[in-house]
């Protein structure tokens, strides 16, 4: 996971390195009902939710607007966690 101060927003990435999100028959994926509430709740705070999938794997990506003090306060929470 990372998170980036970057103009007054935060951005929460996470992926990993599966099989990458497919449907059954080939066609475009169907998307769950946990990535359904995910895209929700980023648009009800105003930011973009964007999921990049290939067979090799998959990253979701959130970029929410906060203000520059919260984006300091969130990357020192980060290096914390390392």
């Amino acid at each position: 996971m990372k998170i980036l101060p970057e103009d007054a927003n935060v951005i929460l990435e996470v992926g990993d390195r599966g099989r990458g999100v497919t449907s059954q028959n080939g066609s475009d994926p169907v998307m769950g009902v946990g990535i359904t509430g995910m895209r929700e709740r980023v648009r009800e705070l105003g930011g973009q939710f964007e999921i990049s999938s290939t067979p090799e794997g998959t990253t979701v990506r959130a970029v929410l607007p906060i203000g520059e003090q919260i984006a300091r306060h969130a990357v020192k929470l980060q290096s914390d966690m390392v």
